[in-house]
C-alpha cells in the first residue's frame, strides 16, 4: 500500500518548489490533520457507498482536508518549449483529494448528473449508472470529478473521469484513469501532478498503449524530461 502521508509530503514539497521557477506562478498549500477513527466512522455512515478503504486509509493517514495547489505561465523560449510538449499556455495542477467533511456534498453534486447522462443517449445511459457505483475523489474546478468506481468488474480501472458536459453521442463521460488509486497517485506524481482536469491529462491517456495513465509512455517521458529542464522540484 502507498504511503500516503510521504506521498502527501512530496506532493507539498513540490508544490512550495515551483515558487522558484521563472515566469508567473502561484500556490496554495493547506493541509489539515488526519481524520479520527470516530469521524471516520460517522461520516461512512452517511455515505451511500461508505468510506472505500484506500480512501478512508488516506484521511486516516494523511489529512482529513488537503489542497496543495500550483499554477506556472512560463514565458519566452521556456513557453516555446513547454508547448512543443503540452499545447497550453501554462500549467497547473497539485495533490487535492475532496475534504472528508464535504465528502456528502460533493457526491451529491456528482451523482446529480445522472439524470442528464441517462437522457443523453448514446454512452450516456451506461455511463449513469456507472456514475450511481462511484464515489467522489478529487473535486475539479470545472465542475468534474476524479472518481472511485467501488463496483468496476475484477480486473477493470476504478480510478475515473467524470467529465460533466461531455456530448455522450459521441463518447463516454465516463474515462478510466487507473487501475486503483494508489496507481492513480503515484503515477500522477510521476507526471508533476499535472491538472487533473482532462483536456491535460487527456494527451498522456491517447499517447499510453494502456488507455490508461501511463509513466512510462513517450509523452510522459517527454513531459518528465522538460519538467527537470525547467527546474521543477523533484519528488522521487
Amino acid at each position: 500500500m502507498l504511503d500516503y502521508a510521504d506521498w502527501l509530503g512530496r506532493a507539498e514539497r513540490f508544490v512550495r518548489g515551483t515558487s522558484a521557477l521563472p515566469g508567473e506562478w502561484s500556490m496554495e498549500v493547506a493541509v489539515e490533520p488526519p481524520l479520527s477513527p470516530y469521524a471516520a466512522d460517522q461520516l461512512a455512515k452517511t455515505l451511500p457507498h461508505g468510506l472505500p478503504q484506500p480512501l478512508l486509509n488516506f484521511y486516516l493517514t494523511a489529512s482529513a482536508s488537503a489542497e496543495c495547489h500550483f499554477s506556472w505561465t512560463p514565458v519566452g523560449k521556456q513557453l516555446a518549449k513547454l508547448q512543443k510538449v503540452i499545447d497550453n499556455n501554462g500549467i497547473y495542477g497539485g495533490a487535492r483529494l475532496c475534504p472528508a467533511m464535504e465528502l456528502a456534498e460533493h457526491y451529491s453534486d456528482m451523482l446529480a448528473w445522472e439524470d442528464n447522462f441517462r437522457d443523453g443517449g448514446g454512452y450516456g445511459p451506461a455511463a449513469a449508472l456507472v456514475l450511481c457505483e462511484c464515489v467522489p475523489l478529487i473535486s475539479v474546478e470545472n465542475g468534474d470529478y476524479v472518481a472511485l468506481h467501488v463496483k468496476a468488474a475484477a480486473g477493470a480501472p476504478n480510478v475515473v473521469y467524470v467529465s460533466h458536459d461531455s456530448d455522450c453521442s459521441e463518447a463516454s463521460p465516463i474515462v478510466p484513469l487507473a487501475r486503483e488509486l494508489d496507481e492513480f497517485l503515484s503515477t500522477w506524481e510521476k507526471l508533476g501532478y499535472l491538472g487533473p482536469e482532462i483536456w491535460l491529462l487527456g494527451a498522456f491517456l491517447e499517447d499510453s498503449t494502456t488507455g490508461l495513465l501511463d509513466p512510462n509512455s513517450k509523452l510522459a517521458r517527454k513531459w518528465q524530461a522538460l519538467m527537470t529542464t525547467f527546474g521543477f522540484p523533484t519528488t522521487l
